[in-house]
């Protein structure tokens, strides 16, 4: 059967998922839910099919193949790398609990700015939000890879680059002015964007700049004007 990856259609949780199928060069079906446009901003596109699709944990994004039906990001991405990541030479590190601890401590920049995303309700809001919850984040990341490794764990590429790259991309897109004085974090974005199968998936369609985030979204949903 070909896979199947379920979300949301932004970039969102999905897009590192979709990045590292295709570098590991396994072909899926992505399955896109369009939320309603305001002022209804119905969800019922997913919420209508959810409970159909056989899923234990119903969520999004999930990911069905022929071995077994996955939720969760960080898990369906473990679960890819382990299965595929050495078709390029190399495991991705699935085995490896220092790229988990770089995976979760990814995630926990993702919420931060999904909370600043989707929590504000004013300019004044996102303002705090950076300052108080994004920030720290960015800046102790931007210590670690200020160290000189090219990718978040050392020499070797892993699933975590995946996930960490991918959303420091989303946060200097909507939230630009966060970013802009790491300097070395945004060069390790910038080299993993450069690597040549980044770049070939970047030119199909399966890529997508915006939308970031949902339509109910205060930020992201829409470049800033």
């Amino acid at each position: 059967m070909t896979a199947q990856l379920g979300y949301w259609k932004i970039r969102g949780l999905a897009a590192p998922i979709r990045m590292l199928l295709h570098y590991c060069d396994v072909p899926f079906e992505d399955v896109q839910y369009e939320q309603d446009d305001p002022p209804g901003l119905s969800s019922a596109a997913w919420f209508d099919k959810k409970l159909a699709l056989g899923l234990v944990l119903p969520n999004l994004p999930y990911y069905i193949d022929d071995r077994g039906k996955f939720v969760q990001s960080l898990a369906i991405m473990r679960y890819i790398a382990a299965r595929y990541g050495a078709r390029g030479g190399s495991d991705l590190g699935h085995d490896d609990p220092q790229v988990d601890m770089m995976a979760h401590a990814a995630m926990d920049l993702r919420n931060a700015f999904t909370n600043c995303s989707y929590g504000s309700r004013s300019t004044e809001d996102v303002d705090r939000a950076v300052a108080q919850d994004i920030m720290p984040q960015l800046s102790a990341w931007d210590r670690v890879m200020a160290s000189g490794r090219p990718f978040c764990t050392g020499d070797r590429l892993s699933y975590a680059d995946f996930f960490l790259a991918e959303h420091i991309d989303q946060i200097r897109l909507v939230l630009p002015r966060a970013v802009q004085r790491h300097s070395a974090l945004l060069a390790y974005a910038d080299r993993f964007f450069s690597l040549e199968k980044i770049q070939v998936f970047m030119r199909t369609p399966l890529y997508m700049k915006w939308p970031v985030n949902n339509k109910n979204s205060f930020i992201g949903a829409k470049p800033a004007v």
